[in-house]
């Protein structure tokens, strides 16, 4: 009795279960492991009966944003960009596409409803969506009958970004990939996703990419150490050692390191929405310092070409000594410009500090540099060799052998004395 009982509440319970199951929305979901006891999950929902779509989206929140796109590349594919909202316990979810490989820009097109269960939970990303306008865009559609939609995700740095706004500036992504979903198995009933704990209906394409922003950086480096470091060891190596080609060539090894850093600045800037109008304080001073230091170079190239031919000094030099240290003053200040306009104030402090130590060691090296060669002129006149030599003679007991007095007179006869006898 008890046995048959038992079975008869399995069936029922295995039954219950069923139609549990049977009501779950069909979907397609993409779980990616993410080695450290993390997932970044998608899971997609297509209603047959309407234009919309539902998706549900997880990850850690560790990173600075998460996203998910439809298409094989990063060029006009339709992306979902998660990260903190400005409050710090929300979630603000962006969709953008994007034109190319850069930072892609938020469409009016495409709206995202969240839905209840979504929010920033236990320090993870979690996304129960509803889409209006996401089955075709501008430039791209998903493929409703394919078994393999190509798909992108890409998490963030660990950059700390929190925002309301649609349109937040994001950093480069710090790892990316590809994977294909299955549109057929995920089209029927409509309704967030479910399935979320497994991979079903999607597939991997590769593994994980990792990609580090060493553009900034080398911008960065190489403007700061032009300026701090390069244009102001060419001063001093003309004032130490009086060759002009060893101040040629250190100038010349700086300006060249203004262009490659220059033409990074201008490669980085084409990749982010707030730079790509090249309209901000840093990059407009950017551009007139860096004419001025090719002008800066051509009249020393000119006054250096005049002065060998004719011995005479010109205009042009008085010109370049005036525009010289300007240059250097004006590229130092829009370096803390930079840091700025790239979000790091925090290593202004400690770029000044080494601009402070570096000015403090050229202009040390240069002022007794300068006292060295005023010691030496004072020694070198007549008058200072005569006491030399003076003080010499008493210590050793010789004559005084006077120096640079002039040639003796002439000899001429005593008054009185006729010509002297033959």
């Amino acid at each position: 009795m008890q046995r048959s009982l038992n079975i008869v509440l399995a069936f029922l319970a295995a039954g219950l279960l069923i139609t549990v199951r049977s009501d779950a929305p069909p979907a397609s979901t993409f779980v990616l492991d993410g080695g450290d006891g993390t997932n970044l999950t998608f899971a997609l929902n297509i209603p047959s009966n309407s234009d919309e779509l539902y998706f549900h989206m997880s990850g850690p929140a560790g990173n600075d944003w998460m996203a998910v796109g439809a298409g094989k590349e990063m060029k006009d594919s339709l992306m979902f960009i998660v990260y903190t909202a400005a409050d710090g316990r929300n979630i603000t979810v962006s969709p953008r596409i994007a034109s190319g490989h850069s930072e892609p820009t938020h469409t009016t097109d495409v709206t995202v409803v969240l839905l209840p269960g979504s929010g920033l939970i236990n320090n993870t990303y979690i996304v129960n969506a509803k889409c209006h306008g996401c089955r075709k865009w501008e430039g791209g559609f998903l493929d409703l009958k394919s078994k393999t939609q190509s798909m992108i995700y890409a998490v963030g740095p660990g950059d700390y970004l929190q925002s309301d706004l649609l349109d937040a500036g994001i950093r480069r992504h710090e790892d990316f990939g590809q994977f294909t979903m299955d549109m057929v198995q995920a089209t029927g009933d409509e309704g967030v996703p479910t399935n979320t704990t497994s991979t079903s209906g999607a597939a991997s394409v590769g593994s994980a990419r990792i990609d580090r922003d060493y553009g900034n950086a080398f911008h960065a480096l190489a403007m700061t150490g032009a300026f701090v470091i390069l244009f102001p060891l060419g001063v001093l190596l003309l004032r130490l050692f009086e060759k002009v080609i060893l101040h040629w060539l250190n100038q010349a090894f700086a300006v060249f390191v203004v262009v490659v850093g220059a033409g990074m600045g201008i490669y980085i800037s084409l990749m982010y929405n707030k730079s790509k109008s090249f309209n901000s304080a840093h990059q407009i001073i950017g551009i007139i310092v860096v004419m001025l230091v090719f002008a800066q170079m051509t009249l020393g190239f000119l006054h250096h070409r005049i002065y060998k031919r004719t011995q005479r000094t010109t205009p042009m030099i008085k010109v370049h000594r005036f525009v010289g240290p300007v240059v250097i003053l004006i590229g130092i200040v829009n370096g803390a410009l930079g840091f700025n306009f790239a979000g790091e104030n925090r290593l202004i402090i400690a770029y000044f500090v080494v601009v402070i130590i570096v000015g403090l060691l050229i202009s040390g090296a240069i002022v007794l540099k300068n006292r060295h060669q005023r010691r030496k002129n004072v020694y070198s006149t007549p008058a200072a060799q005569n006491f030399q030599e003076a003080y010499v003679s008493q210590q050793y007991g010789s004559d005084i052998p006077l120096r640079n007095t002039g040639d003796p007179p002439a000899y001429a006869p005593p008054p009185g004395m006729g010509r002297p006898m033959v």
